[in-house]
């Protein structure tokens, strides 16, 4: 997959712009709070639907304007090609997704067509970070290649948000776990959910290791898969039975998949406590990259990896064998650098031929 043209309309602290990307290395320059980050964010929602950003979300729209539109011509691995579009408007509040000018259905019908890896300053937050984040880099893996993980999912999470409502109105009661309503549903899809994640946690860990060995040959990290106590039917009946009056009490259900983790060990100690930042930012590197080789094997289909500030927490050493790693992959890059091309720690004299752009004040020209 590769993104060919990005238009985009009443963006933030961007000029509207129409860039024509590279089916290899895209290098975008500029000093910072150009609007290097703004244009990624934009190429992150015409893909997601959603930004990798936090805050509110009408800021996304220009200072006066009550529309804000991104719009991408994307070829897909048969050639063929499809126009995307987001928008969003201010009042009355609205967000609109469409594939060749007919309104999306889901967020997910746009998101298979873009499918993308973003590599952020704060990568090193996957391996620092709490649960929540390693489980949404594994099912946002998994929705690419396991075509009945969305439906798994949204199970899970039906029975869950049900379970927790019925929870809520037993406080005070002393229950019994057969006196629990969605006890084997939640069981039956929660267990499939599970199984999921850890199959392709063990598919996963072949390209792990390799892209780990190649930007950190010294570096020893292992991936597991946490079930949240829930490896079996029988196993999650009985934690269920176990938690039933903290359950109860706190009117939340405490073990399950949305408790889940992906480890990552080092030594025989979870990661986080032994690695440093720059070791932790090379691991989540290597994650990423695997996840976007195992897409390639599973699909055929190669991402679109989006790269902010390249370099930021890795010596020259490490990020010239990630750029090395990254030409391998043959995937469509767009990266940003405060540094022009030819600095020290510039991108282009590793991977050879780029296009460039030219980040000014809001303004992007190609060079």
């Amino acid at each position: 997959m590769q993104l060919n043209l990005l238009r985009v309309q009443n963006f933030r602290n961007l000029e509207d712009v129409e860039l024509h990307f590279s089916p290899g290395f895209n290098y975008l320059y500029g000093e910072n709070g150009a609007g290097k980050t703004a244009l990624l964010e934009a190429v992150a929602l015409l893909a997601r639907g959603r930004s990798f950003r936090s805050g509110r979300t009408d800021s996304q729209i220009r200072h006066g304007q009550n529309v804000v539109r991104i719009a991408g011509t994307v070829r897909g691995s048969s050639g063929i090609e499809s126009d995307l579009t987001w928008s969003r408007q201010r009042q009355p509040a609205e967000v609109r997704l469409s594939i060749d000018g007919l309104k999306a259905a889901k967020r997910s019908d746009v998101a298979r067509r873009l499918p993308l890896q973003t590599v952020l300053p704060d990568a090193a937050e996957l391996v620092y970070g709490p649960p929540a984040n390693r489980r949404a880099f594994l099912d946002w893996g998994l929705f690419h290649v396991e075509p009945s993980y969305l439906h798994a999912s949204a199970n899970y999470r039906q029975a869950l948000q049900q379970r927790n409502a019925w929870l809520k109105l037993q406080k005070g009661a002393d229950l019994k776990i057969t006196d629990d309503p969605w006890l084997d549903v939640l069981v039956s899809h929660g267990v499939k959910l599970g199984e999921m994640r850890s199959g392709y946690v063990m598919g996963l860990k072949t390209f792990f290791q390799r892209n780990l060995s190649s930007l950190a040959p010294s570096q020893n990290v292992e991936l597991g898969y946490d079930f949240g106590g829930w490896d079996s039917i029988e196993n999650a009946a009985k934690k269920l039975g176990e938690s039933l009056s903290r359950d109860v009490k706190f009117g939340t259900t405490h073990y399950g998949p949305h408790r889940a983790d992906l480890k990552m060990m080092s030594g025989g100690r979870p990661a986080a406590e032994l690695l440093s930042r720059g070791q932790a930012k090379v691991t989540a590197s290597a994650l990423i990259l695997a996840q976007a080789e195992y897409q390639l094997e599973r699909t055929g289909n190669r991402c679109v990896i989006l790269i902010d500030d390249f370099g930021a927490e890795l010596d020259a050493a490490h990020w010239r064998l990630f750029a090395q790693r990254l030409q391998e992959l043959a995937c469509q890059v767009i990266v940003t650098s405060t540094e022009p091309p030819g600095m020290t720690g510039g991108l282009v004299g590793e991977l050879g031929k780029c296009e460039l752009f030219h980040v000014k004040q809001g303004s992007i020209e190609a060079v």
